[in-house]
């Protein structure tokens, strides 16, 4: 939507924070931000090419006036298109109704409306990646402790899988003995019992 502010100038930059309301665009990786503002940039570049098609030139003052850049500020990310010129709004080509800002901001929400999609996408995969990055991260620190712990970590586990093989060769020979029958732990453990009493 275009400002005009009352000396004139015109201002119909994109505030891109605003059309994705359900993430804030500050949340995102480095990685993830240099991908949009590399989108934004390509469209930037495409309406400077409108722009130098469209703006009637005369002494080229207002047309080199125009400011186009990416850029964040006070918090969002902007698509910046402004001409401070005090007649920009009423620049226009010979004989045309409409002035040409209006034509140039068709032209930037058309863009913009061509690659929302594909910044939308970038936005939910980068905040998927960043939910998921804690995880790995405390994966990989686990993975280092242990490696830390080394010797003491590996006796511990010896020995638990030691007397896990003892454990299973008392059931497997207890199950021998008494084919048929349930056999575990508590069963043996019941079946010590029944045989003590005796």
């Amino acid at each position: 939507m275009a400002i005009v502010a009352v000396s004139g100038s015109v201002d119909i930059s994109i505030n891109v924070s605003d059309r994705f309301p359900w993430a804030d665009l500050r949340d995102l990786s480095r990685a993830g931000t240099a991908r949009i503002e590399a989108d934004l940039a390509n469209i930037r570049a495409r309406w400077r090419a409108t722009l130098t098609e469209l703006w009637p030139v005369d002494t080229g003052t207002s047309l080199r006036s125009w400011e186009s850049r990416v850029a964040w500020e006070g918090g969002d990310l902007w698509l910046i298109l402004r001409n401070p010129v005090e007649y920009a709004e009423h620049v226009h080509p010979a004989g045309a109704p409409r002035p040409v800002w209006e034509e140039l901001e068709a032209r930037a929400e058309e863009l913009f409306d061509g690659i929302k999609r594909f910044i939308e996408i970038t936005i939910q995969n980068d905040l998927r990646e960043q939910a998921a990055r804690p995880l790995a991260i405390t994966a990989r620190q686990e993975a280092r402790r242990a490696e830390r712990r080394g010797e003491a970590f590996g006796a511990r586990l010896a020995a638990g899988l030691a007397a896990a093989y003892r454990r299973e060769g008392a059931v497997q020979r207890l199950r021998r003995a008494y084919a048929g029958e349930v056999v575990g732990t508590r069963a043996a453990a019941r079946r010590a019992a029944r045989l003590a009493e005796r």
